[in-house]
């Protein structure tokens, strides 16, 4: 909801019927298994140590949630987008093979 929705912590809190405190700590939870799972993939796919370093000034050791936050929400939209421009296609093509509209 912060990231996809870029909604605030009181405005979860608020839909979700639990404390700000409560929002405040599973978004830290949800931010802290992410930078793992980053630093865990570019350490994976990375080819040279060079790569690797560059985690560090991409805010995955840094405490701005805030812009952490927000570059998640970017990758997210345009996965989404992506995903939607995918199936527009695949249902134009299966309309063109079967004929049907």
């Amino acid at each position: 909801m912060k990231i996809c929705d870029n909604l605030h912590g009181k405005d979860i809190s608020e839909q979700l019927g639990i404390s700000e405190a409560s929002v405040s700590r599973y978004l830290k939870k949800v931010r802290d298994e992410a930078r793992r799972e980053i630093a865990r993939a570019v350490a994976m796919y990375s080819w040279t140590p060079e790569e690797e370093g560059q985690t560090g000034g991409a805010g995955l050791d840094k405490v701005d949630d805030e812009a952490f936050d927000a570059a998640l929400g970017e990758v997210y939209a345009q996965a989404d987008a992506e995903r939607k421009g995918t199936r527009g296609v695949m249902t134009k093509t299966a309309q063109a093979v079967t004929g049907k509209v």
